[in-house]
């Protein structure tokens, strides 16, 4: 690891153990709550994704867990961590996770934030073993080279990453709470919006178009490399209605111009699990040319604004009538002509620009805060490469 601290294993330093093997046939005595891989996720325990298994009594003693144990995923993302704060009274944990409790003092924190790091690096590549998950046998894991600062120097660096997480973690609940206030507003503006109010008026988005309905390029026809614009897909568009590409693909077709994105469109996806889902276009994305299984919707500025078409298409109204219009025999799906008879209750285009306008601002605000904790994140990811690496030392009397 690095020259200057002396170089243990995991296994010397924690006793490793992995948990209760899950079989109904077998499980037998006391049903208890246990945790498994999808409750581990980094730095955090989702104590709502925990189940429940029969424990006998020889399993009550050896899989209960105690405060300060570190639980590491053993297959799938290899290596994520949480650490147990006594979430709840008792609770145990199975065969998915290694189960590592401190011998002689090791940090548990600085050895979640090394699980993390090594992560990040590729550093479990030689000790997984693959077939089709990845998986990190006990038996490897604790041969695994592990560095042995002071308990001092432990201490040290698991208090500046410590803090660094919580600020992380404070960020992360001021957006969320900012994105429910977001979300209760537009629930809030179109609660029964179904008919028309006074004021409003009942159409179908097809009135205030600029055209039909048009679907993207064709998949099949289109070279994903480097060329004119960036390729958007169903899979490319968030739930928040963002473009967030897995992974991001150039297009290079002699017709990609044609499905170039502009400004005031929309598309959604009409087909498979992300049917209904839909992105205005945001012009810093760049140039998006869209695929075939997106429909783009062009609003007529006079008479729709598509901000405010892009807030509707996020309340439980329009996703109800996109559970009702995409039924299918086999997988959902609403097509163009469909999309044009969505039912709308619209008001003045004046009254819709300053919801628009209203809306953008609370979109700034937590624009704002995302890059701020962003920032957080790349400040903690440096200080783990220095701090991790021995590359920094931060001094004994930092601790007292």
């Amino acid at each position: 690891m690095t020259a200057v601290w002396t170089t243990s294993t995991v296994g010397e330093q924690f006793d490793v153990q992995l948990g209760k093997m899950l079989d109904a046939a077998k499980n037998v005595g006391i049903p208890k709550p246990y945790l498994g891989n999808r409750a581990i996720q980094w730095g955090r325990i989702d104590v709502a994704a925990r189940g429940i298994v029969p424990m006998t009594r020889s399993d009550l003693q050896r899989y209960r867990l105690r405060e300060g144990d570190l639980l590491v995923c053993e297959g799938g993302e290899v290596g994520r961590g949480a650490i147990w704060q006594n979430q709840l009274p008792e609770c145990y944990y199975q065969k998915a996770l290694h189960r590592l409790r401190a011998k002689s003092g090791y940090d548990a924190r600085l050895m979640l934030a090394l699980l993390h790091y090594w992560s990040s690096v590729g550093a479990f590549s030689d000790f997984v073993t693959q077939t089709s998950i990845a998986h990190l046998p006990r038996e490897k894991f604790v041969q695994m080279p592990l560095p042995l600062p002071s308990k001092v120097e432990q201490c040290c660096i698991g208090d500046a990453l410590q803090d660094a997480d919580d600020l992380i973690a404070t960020q992360e609940r001021i957006i969320t709470k900012k994105q429910a206030v977001k979300q209760g507003m537009i629930q809030r503006l179109f609660a029964g919006r179904s008919h028309a109010p006074s004021g409003w008026r009942d159409c179908c988005l097809g009135e205030n178009l600029l055209g039909p309905p048009r679907y993207g390029i064709n998949a099949a026809a289109v070279p994903l490399r480097p060329g004119i614009g960036t390729y958007i897909r169903i899979t490319d568009i968030n739930d928040d209605g963002r473009f967030d590409p897995h992974p991001k693909v150039g297009v290079s077709h002699p017709n990609a111009p044609s499905y170039i994105l502009k400004t005031g469109e929309l598309v959604i996806a009409r087909t498979g699990a992300s049917v209904g889902k839909s992105y205005l276009y945001d012009p810093r994305d760049g140039e998006l040319v869209y695929a075939g299984f997106l429909i783009n919707i062009a609003p007529d500025p006079r008479r729709l604004n598509p901000k405010f078409l892009a807030l509707f298409m996020q309340t439980a109204d329009y996703w109800n009538w996109v559970a009702r219009t995409s039924m299918r025999t086999g997988q959902p799906g609403i097509n163009g002509s469909e999309y044009a008879q969505l039912p709308l209750a619209l008001p003045s285009i004046d009254i819709q620009n300053d919801v628009a306008k209203k809306f953008a601002d609370v979109d700034q605000q937590i624009e704002a805060l995302e890059r701020r904790l962003h920032k957080s994140i790349a400040i903690k990811t440096a200080m783990m490469q220095q701090l991790l690496t021995g590359r920094a030392r931060l001094r004994a009397e930092s601790a007292l």
